[in-house]
């Protein structure tokens, strides 16, 4: 399937559905990646789905630097892990789950770097996020003002997404909520999340536009 974005840019992605869910990765960008050649992706992603494994997740682990049959990934899942994490949080050892508070963390330095919108962040999938031509296309359906735009990545941004992918497990969300993959933070998670970040600081909280303008014009 080709994706064709109002600015002229288009993506080749492959859809397919595996264990009854419905899933989709990313090919690479056309014209740089020509018909011919996106077919042979697609064949490629075929077989693996075919082998019951899901080329979304081959792509995540790949870019992380992990090998498909690691043992930690096949025994332990992404929801395992959570769950641990936040029993430990709700339990009262809040360090113990300082991957989840790193997420925030980002989003906030993303928002700031970035301007966009909190719900604009928390909606952000990863087919979204073009590291290659450090772009961020925020589809309509994920803007308030109803109408598709591009995001361009600064070398900072683009470290900050980096990361938060490897905090995502795999996940096709940027920022996968609580217990969830395939569900986002809620929004006064991330709210609570900036005013304790915010607190002893003269910066007023707000809208992420606030925020960003605050945050500019103390530097």
């Amino acid at each position: 399937m080709l994706e064709v974005f109002p600015t002229g840019g288009m993506l080749w992605h492959y859809r397919y559905r595996l264990n009854g869910k419905q899933e989709r990765v990313t090919l690479g960008r056309y014209p740089a990646l020509s018909l011919k050649r996106a077919r042979a992706e697609r064949d490629r992603r075929e077989t693996l789905v075919a082998q019951g494994q899901s080329p979304a997740v081959q792509k995540q682990l790949a870019k992380q630097g992990a090998a498909p049959d690691t043992t930690v990934v096949c025994d332990v899942t992404t929801e395992d892990v959570r769950a641990i994490i936040w029993r430990k949080k709700d339990e009262g050892f809040d360090a113990a789950a300082g991957n989840i508070r790193r997420q925030f963390k980002i989003g906030l330095h993303l928002i700031l770097l970035t301007m966009v919108r909190k719900s604009e962040l928390l909606l952000a999938r990863w087919e979204h996020v073009d590291f290659e031509q450090a772009e961020w296309h925020i589809p309509a359906e994920h803007s308030k003002t109803g109408k598709p735009h591009i995001v361009f990545l600064s070398r900072q941004a683009i470290a900050l997404f980096k990361e938060l992918q490897a905090l995502a497990g795999g996940s096709e969300l940027v920022m996968p909520g609580r217990g969830s993959l395939t569900k986002p933070f809620a929004h006064n998670e991330i709210n609570t999340a900036l005013k304790t970040a915010l607190q002893g600081q003269d910066i007023p909280f707000g809208s992420s536009r606030s925020l960003a303008r605050s945050s500019r014009d103390r530097l």
